[in-house]
Order: C-alpha cells, then structure tokens, then sequence
C-alpha cells in the first residue's frame, strides 16, 4: 500500500501544470487561504497540491485527465450511488475500471486518462471528455431530478466544469476547508468506509488509473453541447463549433426539399441526434413556418419523421412548442411598434423572427 506522499506524486506525475493552496496565517490569527506557483514548505498534511488536467507536451502532448466529479452537500448515499453507477456504466461501455476518488468534503470523483489523436487541439480535446462523461451519464440511467449534468438545480450533480480548458483537480492530499484528506476508494466501499478513509483511518488504496483510447470508442460516444449553449442566445464558440460539425449522413435527409431549403446551420441542428437545447430549436421552427410556409401541423410531422434528437420523445410537448413558437411568428410579422422577444427583452420593429446566426 502507498502512502499518501507517494499516492499523490502518482497522480501528479506528467502534469502541465501544478497548483498549491495553503493556510496563511495573519498576527490577527485569522486564517486564509493563499494560492501559488511556486511549491511552499509543507507536505500533503499540511497544503493542497493541484493538477491540470492536461498532461505536459514531454509527458504526453495528447493525454487528458477525465474527472467526472460528483458535487453535493457532502460524503451522502446519492454521491456513492452515483460513483458506483457511473463506475458500472463505463465498464459496461468500455470495459474500463473508473478510478474513484473521495473529494475530501463533497462527494466523490470518477477518474480516468483519455489518449486523443495526434494534432487535436485543446478545445477539441476537452469536448471529447464532456462527449465520454455525458454517455457515461446517460448509460448509468441516473435519474436527472436526483442528479443533474452540469446543472446546479439538484443537490446533487456532475460539475461539468471538470470538463473545460485549464481546469484543475486536487490531488491526494489534506482538503484545507474540511480538514479531511482526498484518498483513493473502492467501488464496494459504504458511505460511512469512505467517510472513515477521507479521515485517515484505513491504510491507502492502489492508485490505478485507467487509460481509455479515444479513437476506439468515439463511435459510442453521444455528443454533449457545453453549457456555453445555455445563456440568452448562442455564444461565438458555440456556433464555432456548431460550424465545424460535420452533416450526419444517417440523419440528413438530402432528397427531402425541406432540408435542401434549410440553412446549413439550421440543417446541422435538424442531423444532430443528441440534446437540443431550445435556443437552437425554436429558429428551426420559426424558419420552416416564415421562409417555407409550413403550417404548424406539417412542421410537426417532418421533426417527429426526420430529426431523431434525445429529447424528442412526447409528440404532445413537440406539437405544443411548434404551434407556441408558430403563433409567436405570426404576432411578431404583424407587428410594428415595440415587442417582446423571445427572452423577453423590449425591441422595437417587426418582420422576420429569424436571428442572425442562422445564415451565418
């Protein structure tokens, strides 16, 4: 068994970059934590080591670390549920064993590297990890008013910030906010075994990260649109990346007049077969019922026949949004004067409910 000195320059080992925190203390003894580059005296008792998830170029210029962190108000029975079913989902998927790690304070972390193609740029790298969590979310069947994926709602769910540019991840060490230690743990371990480990009552688990090749399972993968979709209206880096999707050969229906009439953006949204947030929807609808004509009714037919997004799975909700989104339009193209749109903000005009981004 490592120590814990040892367990931590395992995990550390090939990072771009590493972060301390530690407790400084004024003449007013008041404590407060103070961040640095530079390592500070002190040891894994003592200050908090933290890791890039992004492996260094002498290290391994195309490895990730992938942390599915499950965040809530503490150690409670829905985080290790969690931990397990998302440890379970991936070995279903990828016959891989997720390394689980106690946080120290909330919850736990499913852990893995993940080896991308030579030339893939961070950007597109740390898509890949949110594409691997977000399937590996969906195959564990969590129930998403229990646990949401990088949404704050419930109590409970998996920070998808772990899945950003530059982003950080504390290594086996002391948590200085709680005064527990982040520590491997076991798939089998109970809630009150992994409260006793972040304590330091049990000896140290192997540290044994799997490593997952992303080239050999992206064709399971579902794609996730990053949170970045989820502000008042689409930001530059979405429909960056919204441009550099490729069309679906399985969903783009080339012989149908109504996709031929579509702009390509619109076209990409009507091929993608993941979650569609409505910021990309409603212009969909708006388009088909103001540039093509379509009524309301036909609108609804050719989404159910022709799109096959995850979401899309209540023939009464999908006909409701049309016919809203339908009715708004036609108010809209009448009106002249001040109106409302879709976010509620106060325009002045009238014509075509059609935003920019759509032609590009």
């Amino acid at each position: 068994m490592p120590t814990l000195e040892e367990a931590n320059a395992i995990f550390l080992e090939g990072a771009a970059e590493l972060r301390y925190s530690y407790v400084k203390r004024k003449i007013t003894k008041n404590k407060k934590e103070t961040w640095t580059k530079t390592m500070p005296e002190g040891n894994v008792y003592t200050m908090s080591y933290y890791r890039t998830i992004k492996y260094a170029k002498d290290f391994d210029p195309n490895m990730f670390m992938m942390v599915m962190d499950v965040d809530g108000p503490g150690v409670t029975y829905i985080t290790i549920k969690t931990a397990r079913a998302l440890h379970a989902a991936a070995n279903r998927l990828f016959n891989i064993q997720l390394m689980l790690k106690g946080s120290g304070r909330k919850g736990e972390q499913a852990i893995s590297d993940v080896q991308f193609p030579v030339g893939w740029g961070e950007e597109r790298c740390c898509q890949g990890l949110a594409n691997i969590g977000w399937t590996i979310y969906r195959e564990a069947r969590l129930p998403p008013k229990a646990v949401g994926f990088g949404v704050k709602l419930p109590r409970h769910y998996i920070d998808t910030v772990m899945f950003q540019r530059r982003r950080m991840v504390r290594g086996f060490c002391i948590h200085l906010g709680s005064g527990n230690f982040s520590v491997p743990v076991s798939v089998n371990d109970s809630m009150a075994t992994v409260q006793a480990r972040t304590a330091m009552q049990y000896p140290m688990l192997n540290v044994e990260i799997p490593t997952i090749e992303y080239s050999a399972i992206e064709h399971l993968l579902d794609n996730y649109t990053m949170e970045e979709q989820f502000g008042d209206k689409p930001t530059a880096s979405l429909l960056r990346r919204l441009d550099e999707l490729a069309e679906d050969p399985r969903r783009a229906q080339h012989d149908d007049d109504v996709y031929d009439s579509l702009p390509t953006r619109l076209q990409k949204i009507a091929a993608m077969t993941t979650d569609i947030h409505h910021d990309f929807k409603w212009p969909l609808v708006a388009f088909m019922h103001t540039s093509l004509r379509m009524e309301p009714d036909e609108i609804v037919s050719w989404v159910w026949n022709n799109c096959q997004w995850h979401d899309l799975d209540s023939l009464s909700k999908t006909s409701y949004h049309v016919y809203y989104t339908s009715d708004w339009c036609d108010k809209m193209e009448g009106q002249r004067g001040w109106y409302k749109d879709k976010q509620g903000r106060k325009k002045f005009g009238g014509g075509r409910p059609i935003p920019a981004w759509v032609y590009g």
